[in-house]
Formats: structure tokens, C-alpha cells, sequence
């Protein structure tokens, strides 16, 4: 069995690039192989800033014969009364390139046709991937791409090399401008020169003699021991921070980690400050000791291993005490003032060139707020809404302080903080904090009721706004993040179990905003009310809901976020009982047969069938126990009670004709299946669930 290698080399790829542009490869790499029929024992892949990579092991040195059937002419047309073939089999076959004798019928599930039967012999493996490999490069998805040269390459970075082995061959093809070869190269400043790999298999140990460790996972590990034991060296732990481990492994080909330091009067600063200085601008890892405060030490990640790292670290503090210096200066210059001052300079900052200033919004945010704590009433109670009030006129002082014009990730963070130092209440700092949360996928939710309040209000007034504008979310495109910011609404309801209808919030947001800066209203309402609930369903497909149940419970309603929530759980957990398909065959069969506007009355005495008795008595006996746990959202009892349906719905539809001669016959018994319908549609419409051997 043979080993492919493919190595891109580039100009330095960005770190957040890296990650799904691997997995990207593996997916087409596993899809080339098998449009190709070419069977592999594993994929591996590998990168760094300069480099993406994939092996792939075990594969055979030729594809396999197979046979390839072409349908051609129904056997009507291709053969005459006396089986001779016509001239629409001979143009087929010719077209073919087969024998028109070697045409075989098939039977179809269209009839009888004709097919071709061809054989094509397996081609050589190492010309299959000649011919797909760079295809499957300049297909690797990047956010940005660059263009280098007169030609149409494009990739993240300029490509500067390829390397493309099979076995100890080379796979000889050009992409992205370059042509394929079986040099690598190192690291950019230890080892710049280009150097040849002789087999395929030598590729990581050929790599590591070149000060480059290509394995992700490696690196990974190297940046989590080195900055543990740096950070033990100095008495304390490392801020722990996934993420920015993730980001440094990918800033890296090989890590090395140097403990440096900062004047310890810098930690007069609020550590959010110091530990965003040190982060986001340097990529650098803060240190606390046993207690949880910060220490005036740091570690950063080098990318090469110098002989002298007494310099290294003195770059590194250089650097860091320029920036912590800017930030002093910017917290006192920020503080003589009252952060109310900054709420009133907000007039001259422009929102959006249609939804006026960040004042006018900061009114409309105030404004819903106050709405949407009413609706709540006793769920919040006055000091919250209180709270929640003065934090919303507040909530975008800060972004016209200095701090947050040079450190833009601490929004929200000075708020509290400069709220506080204002002398502002506790829980008005954490709502102006909490009302950006949650920030992305993932993150925390608000933890106050007056953060929560806020949060909801600002992001509804954004998505309202741009919707307005014309500014809506397309499939590829969307600037506003309304689609994070509508999932932002919907998880909060529903995380706080806050029992708020979403037609009644976009109405009172819409109304507010049109009041402000004078917006076209007309659909807007209902625009905002079906994003939401797209939000809400596909949240809840992400948290494995499957999609017919989702749309089933949504068909039922998904105007109140907490209670459609509610029902997806409840089936999710019921659908699996042996009740359930052949219920939900049965309402397929109500849905078909009932009219657009059934039947209302029900004559008890025309049911003369034993079977439709037997339904209508189930109806009576269950309908009380599914409506009490319906009103009481009691969803999976009330799914119980339906499940109970099924031997009664299964006879009537194995006994009873429904449309029956008789019109008044007729009309009884769709009135009867019209009020089950209605019982059971106010949980979910049961005829869109999808179950095994089904087609949707």
C-alpha cells in the first residue's frame, strides 16, 4: 500500500484560517477518494502558518475495474415488434461506445429501458490525483483570498512551493501558479533553504530536523506545558484561555515559551485592562497566583528559539509596558469625568446612516426596556427594572471613552467599571456589562434580570433597525451579525423562561423605532417575528432536535420562544415510542382529507360505525386529561395521553370510510376528526414527522 503527501507552501496564513481550512482538506480529500473509488486506511492532517498539509495512507497503486450502466431508450423504442434493434438503440450504443448487441433491459420504476454496460478498466492512482490534486487546492474555502500574479491563482497567502509525493514519486501538476515538486522547507529563519523529501514517510521526521513541529496537536501540547511550568516558576497558574492556546499553536511552527514581567503599579489598573493588554494585542498569557489575582508576570509564545532569550523577554516587556502605559493613561484621563458625560456625547456618533445617532438608539433601547420589563411585571420586580432603565441609558457611554477607542474587545468591561467609579449602583454596572452577553457561540448568558432586559432590548432595536434599512441577512452575507444578535434574544428568553410573545416585542420595537427615526413599518412585524423563530428553530436543530420535529412542534405555533422550546423537548423525547409513526400516518391521512374549512357540528348520533364510536369515545375520555396538561405545559404527559389515540385512529381508518356517499355522513365524521386535529394541533402537527423507511 502507498502514502500521499501534499504540502502547500505559503507566505504566513492567518491563525484563524488554519484550523477549518485543514478540516476542509480532509472533507475533499474523503470526497476525491471517493468519487474516484479509491479506498484509503486514514487521513492525517497537518499545519502551521506556513504550511497546510494532508497525508493519506494506505492507498492501492490503481483505481479498481468497474462497471458503469448508462440507461438509454425504453425498450419500446429501441426495440421493434420483432426485438430488432432501431436506429434509436444503434444511435445509443454508437454514443456509447459499446456493441449494440451487449444492450441489456432493465427493469425500472419507470418501466423497461435499455442500459449500456461499460467496463472501465482502473487507471493509475498516481494519475488520478495528478489530474484531482489541484482541483482540490485552489478549493480550499478561506475568508479573504489573495491574488499574486497575472494569472487567476488564489489562496490565503502567495504559494511559494508544493510538495507532492506518492510513495517517493512525485505527482507532477501545477496549481495556484506553482508547480509540484519534493521539496519542503523549514523554518522562515533556522532553516529558509528548500530541502528534498526522498519518501513520503520521512515528511514529519524531515520537518522536525528543520525546527518545524507540523503537527497541530503537538504544538498544542508544547505551548500548554511550557506555559504551565513558566507560570509554576513564578509562583502562580496560568490564566486559563482555550482559545488563545489555540491561537498561539497556530501563530507557531516552533513554540518557545518566555516567562517576562511588568511593574507591579500597573495592577492599579482593573485587571480586565491588563489581562486584554496582554491577550488580544500581544497574544501573551496572564499570570495569577493561588488567590486569583493577577501577578506582574506574563508568558508569551516565541516562534523561534534564541540563543539569547534575555532579549527575547525584554522585547516582550518593552512592548507590553508601552501598552499598559497607554492604558494608564487613557483610565485616568477617562476617569475625571462622570461616565453619564460620555451617555451625553453620544449625539455625535453616528449608529447608522439611516437609524441616526447611538443617542437615538440609546433612547430606544431605554424606551423597550421599560416596555418589556412591564410586560414581565412581577417576574422583575421594580428595582430591576429600575436598574434596567438607568442601564440602558448608559449601557454605550463607554464607547466614546479613550480606553475603548484604543482597546475596542473592553466595551461593556469599562462600563461597569467606570459605572462604578461614577458612583452608580451594582447592579446598573452589570447590566451596562451583561448587555453584550452573550458575545458569540458559546459564551455566558446575562445574569441579572436588569442585564437580561437590556440585552434583548439593544439587539432587537439593531435587527429592527437594519431590517428596516434593507440591511437583511443573506445567505452568505451578514455585516450586522443580526443572525448572532437574533440568537442572542431567543436564548434568553428561553434561558430565563421569560413567557414573552415575539409578535408583541417586535410590535412595540418596531413602534418605537418608527417614532424615532421614522421607518417604513408595513411587514416588518411579521419579518422580525419569522426571524426570530428561524433563530429559535435552528438553535434547537443545533442542539439535536431533529429538523421534522422542530417543524412539526413549529406548525403549532413558535410565537412564545419558552413554550415552543418546551414542546420540541417534550416529542424529541416521546417520538420514540411505538405509538408514534403509525400516529403520525394517520394525521398524514386527516391532514389529506380534511377540507381548507372543515365541518364545525358533530352529531353524536350519526355515528353509527362501531369504529367511529370507539374514536369519539376516546375523544371524549382523553381530550380533558391533553387540554389540562397542555394549559399547564405539562407537554410530554400531554404526549402520553395522544400516543393513547393510536388503536382508536388505527380502527376507525382500517373500518370507516370517511367520505362517504352520504353528505351529512360525510360532514360528521370530518367534524369529528376536525376537533381531534385541533386537540392535537396545539402540540404539534404530527403529520410532518418523519420516521424510518419514510420520505419527507
Amino acid at each position: 500500500m502507498s502514502l500521499l503527501l501534499l504540502e502547500i507552501g505559503s507566505e504566513e496564513i492567518p491563525a484563524r484560517f488554519i484550523p477549518p481550512a485543514l478540516d476542509a482538506m480532509k472533507t475533499q480529500m474523503e470526497s476525491l477518494l471517493g468519487q474516484e473509488h479509491i479506498s484509503c486506511a486514514g487521513i492525517e492532517t497537518f499545519g502551521t502558518p506556513r504550511r497546510l498539509a494532508i497525508k493519506v495512507d494506505g492507498l492501492s497503486d490503481r483505481q479498481p475495474d468497474r462497471e458503469k450502466e448508462v440507461v438509454g431508450p425504453a425498450r419500446s423504442a429501441a426495440f421493434d415488434a420483432g426485438g430488432r434493434p432501431t436506429r434509436a438503440a444503434e444511435g445509443f450504443a454508437r454514443a456509447q461506445r459499446v456493441a449494440v448487441e451487449s444492450l441489456v433491459v432493465r427493469t425500472l420504476s419507470k418501466g423497461e429501458y435499455v442500459v449500456a454496460v461499460q467496463r472501465l478498466d482502473g487507471e493509475a492512482v498516481k494519475d488520478v490525483l495528478a489530474r484531482r490534486l489541484p482541483g482540490l487546492i485552489e478549493s480550499i474555502p478561506f475568508p479573504k483570498r489573495m491574488r499574486w500574479s497575472e494569472g487567476h491563482a488564489a489562496f490565503a497567502r502567495p504559494v511559494h512551493w508544493i510538495l507532492a509525493l506518492f510513495d517517493g514519486d512525485v505527482i507532477p501538476f501545477q496549481a495556484a501558479g506553482t508547480p509540484s515538486g519534493r521539496s519542503t522547507r523549514g523554518h522562515r529563519f533556522l532553516a529558509p533553504d528548500p530541502c528534498p523529501v526522498q519518501q513520503a514517510s520521512e515528511y514529519p521526521a524531515v520537518l522536525a530536523s528543520l525546527h518545524v513541529v507540523p503537527d497541530r496537536a503537538e504544538r498544542r501540547r508544547r505551548v500548554t506545558l511550557q506555559v504551565q511550568t513558566l507560570a509554576a516558576e513564578a509562583g502562580g497558574v496560568v490564566e486559563e484561555d482555550p482559545a488563545l492556546v489555540e491561537i498561539v499553536t497556530d501563530l507557531t511552527e516552533f513554540p518557545v515559551a518566555v516567562r517576562a514581567s511588568f511593574d507591579a503599579s500597573f495592577l492599579e489598573l482593573p485587571p480586565e485592562v491588563i489581562v486584554s493588554v496582554l491577550r488580544e494585542h500581544q497574544k501573551n498569557f496572564a499570570v495569577r497566583d493561588a488567590a486569583g489575582r493577577l501577578m506582574p508576570h506574563f508568558i508569551g509564545v516565541s516562534n523561534t528559539p534564541a540563543t539569547n532569550m534575555e532579549t527575547v523577554r525584554a522585547g516582550y516587556e518593552r512592548v507590553v509596558r508601552a501598552r499598559l502605559s497607554d492604558a494608564r493613561f487613557y483610565f485616568d484621563a477617562d476617569g475625571k469625568k462622570p461616565i453619564a458625560s460620555y451617555a451625553e456625547k453620544l449625539s455625535g456618533v453616528v449608529f447608522q446612516a439611516d437609524l441616526g445617532t447611538m443617542a437615538e438608539k440609546t433612547g430606544r433601547v431605554f424606551e423597550l426596556t421599560g416596555w418589556l420589563a412591564e410586560a414581565l411585571g412581577e417576574r422583575i420586580g421594580p428595582a430591576a427594572a429600575e436598574a434596567a432603565r438607568r442601564a440602558a441609558v448608559l449601557c454605550k457611554a463607554d464607547l466614546v471613552t479613550g480606553m475603548v477607542g484604543e482597546f475596542p474587545g473592553l466595551q461593556g468591561t469599562m462600563g461597569r467599571v467606570y459605572a462604578l467609579r461614577s458612583g452608580e449602583s451594582e447592579a446598573v454596572a452589570r447590566a451596562i456589562e451583561e448587555h453584550y452577553l452573550p458575545r458569540n457561540a458559546g459564551d455566558r448568558f446575562p445574569e441579572t434580570d436588569a442585564g437580561a432586559l437590556v440585552a434583548i432590548a439593544d439587539r432587537l432595536d439593531t435587527i429592527a433597525g437594519c431590517f428596516s434599512a434593507g440591511l437583511v441577512p443573506t445567505g452568505s452575507e451578514d455585516p450586522f451579525a443580526l443572525r448572532r444578535q437574533g440568537n442572542g434574544i431567543v436564548q434568553i428568553l428561553v434561558a430565563r423562561n421569560w413567557d414573552v410573545s415575539l409578535r408583541e416585542l417586535c410590535e412595540a420595537g418596531v413602534g418605537i423605532l418608527v417614532r424615532s427615526v421614522r421607518a417604513e413599518s408595513p411587514a416588518l412585524v411579521s419579518s422580525l417575528v419569522s426571524f426570530l423563530a428561524g433563530r429559535l428553530a435552528s438553535l434547537l436543530e443545533q442542539d439535536g432536535h431533529r429538523p421534522d420535529t422542530v417543524e412539526a412542534v413549529g406548525a403549532a405555533g413558535m410565537d412564545h420562544p419558552v413554550d415552543f422550546a418546551l414542546r420540541v423537548r417534550a416529542l424529541s423525547v416521546v417520538r420514540g415510542g411505538e405509538d408514534f409513526p403509525s400516529l403520525s400516518v394517520a394525521m398524514k391521512r386527516v391532514g389529506n382529507i380534511l377540507p381548507e374549512k372543515p365541518p364545525e357540528s358533530l352529531d353524536r348520533a350519526r355515528l353509527t360505525l362501531d369504529a367511529e364510536k370507539d374514536l369519539y369515545v376516546a375523544f371524549l375520555r382523553l381530550k380533558g386529561a391533553i387540554g389540562l396538561h397542555i394549559d399547564r405545559r405539562e407537554y410530554r404527559d400531554a404526549l402520553i395521553q395522544i400516543a393513547r389515540f393510536r388503536p382508536s385512529v388505527d380502527r376507525f381508518f382500517n373500518e370507516v370510510f370517511v367520505m362517504d356517499k352520504d353528505p351529512e355522513v360525510r360532514d360528521n365524521r370530518l367534524a369529528l376528526l376536525a376537533q381531534i386535529a385541533r386537540l392535537f394541533g396545539r402540540m404539534a402537527d404530527f403529520s410532518r414527522l418523519v420516521f424510518e423507511g419514510e420520505s419527507r
